[in-house]
């Protein structure tokens, strides 16, 4: 009987300390990305796209970085690339906010190099009615460090200048959908 209320009791200080250590390691990470957030805002992007293909419905084009807002997404390597130009027909409705308000949808996509190929077929095959970039070099990031290699941070919305006014992909969250249209209507 003894024995039985020692594992009992045993679990219940295991479990509890478990709990405990996942709670300060979650707290930990919401601090590191609060941290990224606020280091983030008001940085300027680099969207000069040297070394890179640039695409606007289907057609292969030069990027004209003009004085608009813009909303840029990032694609990364680690990313499932293809399963996201998959997707992309959920950001319609914003690429046409974002075209009633003169601004800009950039999507920019680092594939592993042994999808580039594909990925440029997709694009192509798609006419995406917005900015498809295909990095093949990893020039984006070389010109940005500021981006952090956590996903969730791959998306922000620029100012006129090219600064970081929001970050946080519109479709993953209402709040931030709800902030980014705010900061769209906003007028200069």
């Amino acid at each position: 009987m003894k024995r039985r209320y020692f594992i009992i009791i045993s679990s219940i200080i295991a479990i509890c300390i478990i709990s405990c250590v996942a709670y300060y390691l979650s707290m930990q990470a919401n601090a590191t990305l609060q941290n990224r957030l606020i280091e983030m805002h008001g940085k300027t992007i680099n969207l000069s796209f040297d070394e890179t293909e640039v695409f606007y419905n289907g057609n292969d084009t030069t990027y004209g970085n003009s004085k608009v807002k813009k909303l840029v997404i990032f694609v990364d390597s680690a990313s499932c690339s293809g399963c996201f130009i998959n997707k992309l027909v959920q950001y319609y409705d914003i690429n046409e906010h974002l075209n009633q308000k003169d601004g800009q949808l950039v999507i920019v996509f680092n594939p592993p190099q042994n999808k580039i190929e594909e990925i440029r077929r997709k694009i192509i095959r798609k006419e995406l009615p917005f900015w498809c970039v295909l990095d093949k070099t990893g020039d984006f990031l070389l010109k940005n460090p500021i981006i952090p290699d956590n996903e969730l941070l791959h998306s922000f919305t620029l100012d006129e200048n090219d600064n970081i006014i929001l970050v946080g992909d519109p479709l993953s969250n209402p709040d931030i959908m709800n902030l980014f249209l705010k900061q769209i209507n906003q007028q200069s």
